[in-house]
């Protein structure tokens, strides 16, 4: 299991701005025990499509992206794998998209009104984590895996 920053392990679990909703905090006021299960199930569906589309024993993956773009190394695959089985594990809110960067990444994104979160798992194993609120960038962590302690 990997360890992650205080960032990533709250993500989703914040509230809403006043007079807004996400789906997540609907589940969450009507049923938590519903909210847990169904969150659980999202990240099942992201961690098979990391298995079915980006693993790297999976023929045609580099022929499914367009021309010039790479697709997800080995070691991106890798800790977005772990990384979707930790935030599942710790009944992480999943995220509302999950996409090849092109770059050879692998972004793990999730918007809840005007707040954006972009965990971007980088070829060599960098995970860049973002947080934008309105278009502005309010917080940014760079880190190697593994290098939290």
């Amino acid at each position: 299991m990997i360890a992650m920053p205080g960032q990533l392990t709250q993500w989703g679990i914040e509230s809403s701005a006043p007079g807004t909703s996400t789906v997540a905090d609907e589940l969450l006021m009507t049923n938590p025990r519903r909210a847990a299960s169904d969150a659980t199930a999202r990240w099942d569906e992201v961690l098979d499509l990391i298995a079915t589309r980006w693993h790297p024993g999976r023929a045609g993956t580099a022929a499914e992206l367009d021309d010039g773009l790479t697709p997800p190394s080995p070691i991106a695959v890798a800790i977005a794998t772990s990384l979707a089985e930790a935030l599942r594990d710790q009944n992480v809110v999943p995220p509302t998209r999950l996409f090849a960067d092109g770059d050879g990444g692998i972004v793990f994104e999730r918007r809840d009104g005007e707040l954006l979160q972009l965990a971007t798992i980088r070829p060599d194993g960098t995970l860049d984590f973002a947080t934008y609120e309105r278009g502005i960038l309010m917080e940014r962590l760079v880190q190697r895996l593994g290098e939290w302690g």
